[in-house]
Protein backbone atom coordinates (compact mmCIF):
# COMPACT_ATOMS: atom_id res chain seq x y z
CA UNK A 1 0.00 0.00 0.00
CA UNK A 2 1.47 3.26 -0.67
CA UNK A 3 -0.01 6.42 1.13
CA UNK A 4 0.04 9.64 -0.80
CA UNK A 5 0.64 13.09 0.89
CA UNK A 6 0.54 15.86 -1.58
CA UNK A 7 1.76 18.96 0.79
CA UNK A 8 2.33 21.39 -2.12
CA UNK A 9 -0.71 21.77 -4.87
CA UNK A 10 2.02 22.02 -7.79
CA UNK A 11 2.35 18.46 -8.08
CA UNK A 12 -1.40 17.58 -9.08
CA UNK A 13 -1.08 20.62 -11.43
CA UNK A 14 2.42 19.44 -12.77
CA UNK A 15 1.34 15.86 -13.27
CA UNK A 16 -2.12 14.28 -14.21
CA UNK A 17 -3.19 11.00 -12.40
CA UNK A 18 0.25 11.07 -10.01
CA UNK A 19 -2.03 8.56 -7.53
CA UNK A 20 -1.99 6.21 -10.31
CA UNK A 21 1.85 6.75 -11.55
CA UNK A 22 3.09 6.15 -8.05
CA UNK A 23 1.40 3.26 -7.27
CA UNK A 24 2.16 1.63 -10.91
CA UNK A 25 6.09 2.54 -9.69
CA UNK A 26 5.52 1.28 -6.34
CA UNK A 27 3.94 -2.18 -7.21
CA UNK A 28 7.21 -2.65 -9.72
CA UNK A 29 9.85 -1.82 -7.08
CA UNK A 30 7.90 -4.50 -4.67
CA UNK A 31 7.87 -6.68 -7.59
CA UNK A 32 5.02 -8.87 -5.56
CA UNK A 33 6.08 -8.43 -1.89
CA UNK A 34 3.55 -6.66 0.49
CA UNK A 35 4.61 -3.18 2.49
CA UNK A 36 2.97 0.50 3.15
CA UNK A 37 5.30 3.19 1.94
CA UNK A 38 4.30 7.04 2.83
CA UNK A 39 5.60 9.26 -0.08
CA UNK A 40 5.52 13.21 0.79
CA UNK A 41 5.27 15.13 -2.44
CA UNK A 42 6.51 19.02 -0.89
CA UNK A 43 8.82 21.64 -1.66
CA UNK A 44 12.52 22.81 -0.95
CA UNK A 45 11.95 24.47 2.13
CA UNK A 46 10.27 21.69 3.52
CA UNK A 47 13.29 18.99 2.29
CA UNK A 48 15.18 21.60 3.02
CA UNK A 49 14.54 21.10 6.84
CA UNK A 50 14.59 17.74 7.13
CA UNK A 51 17.60 17.77 5.24
CA UNK A 52 19.11 19.58 8.31
CA UNK A 53 18.06 17.64 10.78
CA UNK A 54 18.69 13.96 9.73
CA UNK A 55 21.95 14.04 7.16
CA UNK A 56 23.54 17.57 8.83
CA UNK A 57 22.81 19.31 4.58
CA UNK A 58 21.52 22.84 5.54
CA UNK A 59 20.42 22.41 1.88
CA UNK A 60 17.78 21.27 -0.58
CA UNK A 61 17.81 17.96 -2.23
CA UNK A 62 15.51 16.29 -4.37
CA UNK A 63 14.71 12.76 -2.57
CA UNK A 64 15.03 11.67 0.91
CA UNK A 65 14.07 8.18 1.79
CA UNK A 66 13.67 6.79 5.60
CA UNK A 67 13.59 3.22 7.14
CA UNK A 68 11.27 2.69 9.32
CA UNK A 69 11.81 -1.03 10.30
CA UNK A 70 13.58 -2.70 7.15
CA UNK A 71 13.90 -5.95 9.10
CA UNK A 72 10.52 -6.46 8.66
CA UNK A 73 9.76 -5.92 4.92
CA UNK A 74 6.31 -6.27 4.23
CA UNK A 75 5.55 -5.99 7.55
CA UNK A 76 3.84 -2.38 8.56
CA UNK A 77 5.12 0.84 7.27
CA UNK A 78 8.77 0.03 6.25
CA UNK A 79 9.33 3.26 4.64
CA UNK A 80 8.87 6.97 3.54
CA UNK A 81 10.16 8.77 0.37
CA UNK A 82 9.83 12.42 0.44
CA UNK A 83 10.64 14.61 -2.95
CA UNK A 84 10.33 18.26 -3.53
CA UNK A 85 9.13 19.36 -6.64
CA UNK A 86 11.03 22.77 -6.79
CA UNK A 87 14.54 20.10 -7.22
CA UNK A 88 13.04 18.04 -9.32
CA UNK A 89 11.73 20.74 -11.79
CA UNK A 90 15.44 22.44 -11.61
CA UNK A 91 16.83 18.61 -12.55
CA UNK A 92 14.66 17.87 -15.28
CA UNK A 93 14.89 21.60 -17.44
CA UNK A 94 18.61 21.14 -16.47
CA UNK A 95 19.07 17.84 -18.02
CA UNK A 96 16.35 17.98 -20.48
CA UNK A 97 14.42 15.39 -19.47
CA UNK A 98 10.50 15.37 -19.17
CA UNK A 99 9.25 16.15 -15.72
CA UNK A 100 7.06 12.91 -15.33
CA UNK A 101 10.01 11.13 -16.08
CA UNK A 102 12.80 12.85 -13.29
CA UNK A 103 9.82 11.96 -10.76
CA UNK A 104 9.31 8.41 -11.27
CA UNK A 105 13.11 7.83 -11.57
CA UNK A 106 13.77 9.56 -8.33
CA UNK A 107 10.89 7.85 -6.72
CA UNK A 108 12.24 4.52 -7.87
CA UNK A 109 15.61 5.72 -6.43
CA UNK A 110 13.77 6.35 -2.56
CA UNK A 111 11.74 3.66 -2.86
CA UNK A 112 15.08 1.21 -3.40
CA UNK A 113 16.80 2.87 -0.96
CA UNK A 114 14.30 1.51 1.74
CA UNK A 115 14.47 -1.21 0.16
CA UNK A 116 18.38 -1.89 0.96
CA UNK A 117 19.83 -0.89 -2.30
CA UNK A 118 22.67 1.83 -1.86
CA UNK A 119 25.48 3.67 -3.68
CA UNK A 120 28.43 3.96 -1.64
CA UNK A 121 30.41 1.95 -3.50
CA UNK A 122 30.97 1.53 -7.35
CA UNK A 123 29.64 -1.84 -7.15
CA UNK A 124 26.61 -0.99 -5.31
CA UNK A 125 26.04 2.26 -7.19
CA UNK A 126 26.05 -0.19 -10.85
CA UNK A 127 23.77 -2.34 -8.65
CA UNK A 128 20.88 -0.11 -7.89
CA UNK A 129 21.60 1.67 -11.37
CA UNK A 130 20.41 -1.52 -13.04
CA UNK A 131 17.41 -2.09 -10.79
CA UNK A 132 16.26 1.61 -11.52
CA UNK A 133 16.54 0.58 -15.16
CA UNK A 134 14.93 -2.37 -15.18
CA UNK A 135 12.09 -0.88 -13.25
CA UNK A 136 11.58 2.11 -15.62
CA UNK A 137 11.50 0.02 -18.79
CA UNK A 138 9.01 -2.86 -16.85
CA UNK A 139 6.82 0.98 -16.39
CA UNK A 140 7.28 1.85 -19.87
CA UNK A 141 6.20 -1.02 -21.01
CA UNK A 142 2.92 -1.26 -18.67
CA UNK A 143 1.87 2.46 -20.75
Amino acid sequence: MLEIRIMDPRWTKKVNNIDTLLQKAFECCLEGKKAEFSVVLTDDEFIRALNKNYRGKNAPTNVLSFNYTNEQIGVGIIGEVILSFDRLVIEALENEIKFEDHLLHMFIHGVLHVLGYDHSSDEETLIMEKKEEEILEKLALLG
